[in-house]
């Protein structure tokens, strides 16, 4: 269609001036909507053939009540996340020994976030220096939740 001849007339191009015919147009879509309207017809025949208006049956893995099989593995999943959720609270809330032979304790992560506050990070531009190797129980190094105890001698159950 876009293809130009030359005109006899001084050698100006001249391009096809024949366009789709519009009655053709017109055709194809009434013929298009035509064909989706009998698609739409053969359809609703066939349902109206085959249904015949009843509910579908239950199948027998709906109608019966079964059990998972054996292990089951969380019976009672508050309880389990109960008794978690209570481990990770008595863990981040008291003293405890992570390594006795070097000397570092857990503190609770209350009293951690405090000397924080208090102290800075320790490696922080501008912070303040870290502490001496046998300093202050209290003081902070590592994680919020550690702090470097001195070896002095101990009962098993005493607080670090």
């Amino acid at each position: 269609m876009t293809a130009h001849r030359q005109s006899g007339t001084g050698g100006a191009r001249d391009y096809e001036r024949r366009d789709v015919a519009p009655r053709k147009v017109v055709y194809a879509v009434v013929g298009l909507f035509a064909g989706i309207a009998l698609s739409i017809g053969i359809v609703v025949a066939v349902i109206a053939l085959v249904d015949d208006g009843a509910p579908p049956a239950r199948s027998a893995l709906v109608a019966t009540d079964r059990a998972p099989s054996a292990p089951r593995l969380q019976n009672a999943p508050s309880a389990d996340r109960a008794a978690i959720e209570a481990a990770a609270r008595e863990r981040i809330s008291g003293y405890r020994w992570i390594d006795r032979a070097a000397g570092r304790a857990a503190i609770p992560i209350e009293r951690a976030m405090a000397l924080m506050a208090a102290r800075g990070w320790p490696d922080s531009p501008g912070g303040p220096p870290p502490p001496a190797a046998h300093a202050d129980p209290d003081a902070t190094e590592g994680p919020a939740t550690e702090a470097p105890v001195t070896n002095r001698p101990a009962s098993e159950g005493s607080r670090p």
